[in-house]
């Protein structure tokens, strides 16, 4: 009895030895937000600008005689002066590289990163994608220890789950929010253009959040935060991880990004239409293909006329404007997946993407708008060469030698830029362009399909 009762004694002495680290590590504090930010924290960069500004002339025609006599009484005018802006970004892989937004680097003449230990680090822009909004540093000589953070998958979230932003808001560093994921596919419009298919969230994203990561509850970035959109009050928006990485792969390999172009002209599939096609086939699905220029780069069954385009990658398609932003979220060489009505039998084929042909925009802005322009691209736009007669062009009173600058805010620079902005605004059924006449400049609006 007595060595039995010394035995119960061993055995409880064991028991609490074995618990005793189990009962220290079950702190309520530490929550998976904590661990989350634990295992981040130190992979988030403050990220300082600085970019050299003019001031300009305070009078709407910009008169060299009035130019002048401003320069004689106030002599500031016309100087340039250097400002400073913040922003964040964060490390995605040991080599230094940095995701950020486009908007925080966009105009830089120098760029400093500050990390987690307050150690100061020179960094480069390896590429820029306005479109996107993202953008990829590289660190000049990176420490050899860096913490890196994890992308994760942005393709299955869901609405209502817990996310954590970590960011510099207003220059306070390593600022913690919380929140969670109020809707995904988001379409917002700024002064900087019109950005699709974003993560909203009740996270507060402030100046100076901007390009850092969203996290899920794991501790892995699902979303590039931005606070592209001034108004926001309240609500915050985030760059999905796999676009924002597609993209970052992309600048690595290529240095600029090119948007994906497969060749397939598509229609909307209106009602009559759709009496001539499946009839298991429910309104306001897919779109239908009306024409294929290059069947040899799919690797697959290639597309014929009157195919039904129902997804592309896992992007459900419901119209013209869903087909152009599936395929936005695509380079040029990248694979991709479709998933294709023909007759009664759905399939899945692939298609190798390329860059768009240099003549791709004018020959649509003339087939759609009756204008064609010359092929000098610039700062200040592309020149109009000819009016078709009975166009829209004419009716809305274009003349050769006006010069369209911008579409729905996208600068019109080189050809790629032109056929972007077309093709998203042709897709949409509308759009803005602003013209410019000898000094002056107007908004023209234009519809149609």
């Amino acid at each position: 009895m007595n060595s039995f009762a010394r035995f119960l004694f061993a055995l409880f002495c064991c028991i609490l030895l074995f618990q005793s680290p189990l009962l220290a590590q079950s702190d309520p504090r530490r929550t998976p937000v904590v661990e989350a930010v634990e295992k981040v924290g130190s992979a988030v960069v403050n990220i300082s600008t600085l970019s050299v500004q003019q001031t300009s002339s305070p009078f709407v025609i910009d008169d060299p005689f009035f130019n002048e006599f401003f320069r004689d009484f106030f002599p500031g005018f016309g100087r340039s002066y250097e400002t400073q802006s913040l922003g964040s970004g964060v490390i995605i892989d040991c080599r230094g590289h940095i995701l950020t937004n486009a908007h925080v680097v966009a105009g830089a003449t120098a760029i400093t990163i500050f990390t987690s230990d307050n150690r100061e680090h020179s960094v480069r822009v390896l590429g820029s994608d306005t479109r996107s909004d993202i953008a990829v540093l590289a660190m000049e000589n990176p420490p050899t220890q860096l913490t890196c953070a994890n992308p994760g998958d942005s393709s299955n979230l869901l609405i209502g789950e817990p996310v954590i932003a970590i960011g510099n808001p207003f220059g306070f560093s390593s600022t913690v929010t919380t929140g969670i994921i109020s809707a995904v596919g988001r379409s917002i419009r700024d002064e900087s253009g019109i950005f699709h298919n974003l993560i909203q969230t009740d996270t507060m994203i402030n100046p100076g959040n901007s390009g850092g990561p969203l996290l899920n509850i794991h501790g892995d970035v699902i979303g590039i935060n931005t606070a592209i959109y001034r108004r926001a009050q309240g609500i915050g928006f985030s760059i999905p991880i796999d676009r924002a990485m597609r993209i970052y792969d992309y600048i690595l390999q290529h240095g600029t990004v090119h948007r994906a172009w497969i060749g397939v002209e598509v229609q909307p599939i209106t009602a009559q239409l759709h009496g001539t096609l499946n009839r298991t086939l429910p309104r306001g699905v897919g779109v239908m293909v009306s024409d294929v220029s290059y069947p040899s780069h799919f690797r697959g069954e290639p597309l014929r006329r009157r195919d039904v385009i129902l997804e592309v990658g896992s992007m459900p398609i419901g119209n013209e404007l869903d087909y152009v932003m599936g395929l936005f979220d695509y380079t040029a060489n990248d694979l991709v997946e479709l998933t294709v009505l023909r007759d009664s039998e759905v399939f899945k084929t692939k298609v190798q993407a390329q860059q768009a042909p240099t003549d791709y925009g004018r020959r649509l802005l003339a087939q759609w708008l009756g204008i064609e322009l010359g092929q000098n691209y610039s700062e200040n736009g592309v020149e109009v060469q000819r009016i078709h007669s009975r166009s829209w062009a004419q009716r809305a009173g274009f003349r050769p030698g006006d010069r369209i600058v911008t579409i729905d805010d996208q600068q019109l620079d080189n050809p790629q830029s032109l056929a972007e902005a077309l093709t998203l605004a042709k897709a949409r059924g509308k759009g803005i362009m602003e013209v410019a006449r000898g000094r002056q400049t107007t908004k023209v609006q234009f519809q149609g399909r």
